[in-house]
């Protein structure tokens, strides 16, 4: 067996001097440097790095698991590699969504929901509100990386899809943000037969079509349309008030964001071969892990949480393997 030189002086005269953790340790007898076998370190580092992402484990935990101090833990995480994104310009359909994690933690993100490999293409982290020129900003990269977007899932706001279409891309409003407007407007269990029956129309929206669900909104107003317009008014100032403000919120939401909300369904995209879909849940799935990851470590550096995103939106198989 060839003698095994020091890193630090090349010495060959060497010898084993213990284990820490299961990994074999080396001493110099000539300038008494110490060091690891280095494949090891890293699958030792490797395996840490899985436990604390995947499975949610405490660095308490980890180190009780390893046998190691909880300094010597937060060493092996932030030696971790932070994976990149490996951009590969296709055709492709994109979510793009913002996630808060604190007042001035905002981080912007675009994958491919059809890479099984690398999700991921664009992130960035923001230090306010979320604001069109984001979104600009991310698709113009996206596309002098060669990239060519056929359609976005995105939650709604009108300036992004506004810019989107003057790009050409087609837009799906998110399916699920609209029922949750539905929802906050008309309640998870309304009392008036008006906002009964529209709330049972809107839940049909995933099971639906633009025709079928446009047909059922018109019969609704030619039935509650005189019921929708009633006011009050202000007898000092003169000003009208409508009587059902949510109700008519949630009617011309539907009405507004109706030619977006089927997309989705525009047979365009079987022929690009690509699937378009009609909500952002697999980003949301995403933000959720690595939230439920931070909040079991509410210490993490600013550096570490990044990394943490990262791993997390780098890998096709997304919060299934926790």
């Amino acid at each position: 067996m060839a003698a095994r030189h020091c890193p630090a002086c090349n010495s060959i005269y060497t010898i084993k001097f213990g284990k820490v953790s299961g990994v074999q340790k080396y001493r110099c007898k000539d300038c008494t440097k110490t060091w690891s076998n280095a494949r090891r370190r890293i699958r030792t580092i490797n395996s840490i790095w899985r436990d604390f992402v995947w499975r949610r484990m405490s660095i308490e935990t980890l180190a009780t698991k390893y046998h190691m101090n909880e300094r010597t833990i937060r060493r092996h995480l932030d030696a971790f590699g932070a994976p990149s994104i490996a951009h590969q310009p296709r055709p492709a359909v994109i979510i793009a969504d913002v996630t808060y994690f604190g007042m001035s933690d905002g981080k912007l993100v675009v994958i491919d929901p059809n890479s099984k490999d690398s999700p991921l293409l664009y992130f960035c982290n923001l230090t306010g509100t979320e604001k069109t020129a984001d979104y600009t900003a991310a698709i113009s990269e996206l596309i002098n990386r060669g990239y060519r977007i056929l359609g976005a899932v995105i939650d709604g706001r009108r300036g992004v899809r506004q810019m989107m279409e003057r790009r050409g891309i087609l837009v799906q409003h998110c399916q699920f943000h609209q029922l949750l407007t539905i929802t906050q407007c008309l309640t998870r269990h309304p009392k008036l037969p008006q906002n009964i029956a529209l709330k049972r129309i809107a839940a049909t929206l995933t099971r639906t079509t633009q025709k079928e669900l446009r047909a059922k909104l018109e019969t609704w107003h030619k039935e509650y349309g005189e019921w929708l317009k009633e006011y009050t008014k202000d007898p000092e100032t003169g000003r009208k008030r409508y009587c059902h403000e949510r109700t008519r919120r949630a009617y011309f939401s539907l009405m507004r964001n109706l030619p977006y909300l089927f997309t989705c369904q525009n047979p365009v995209f079987s022929i690009w071969g690509v699937k378009l879909p009609n909500t952002t849940n697999a980003l949301d799935g995403r933000f959720g892990a690595y939230k439920r990851v931070v909040k079991n470590n509410p210490r993490c550096s600013k550096r570490l949480k990044t990394k943490i995103f990262f791993s997390l939106l780098s890998r096709g198989t997304g919060v299934a393997n926790n």
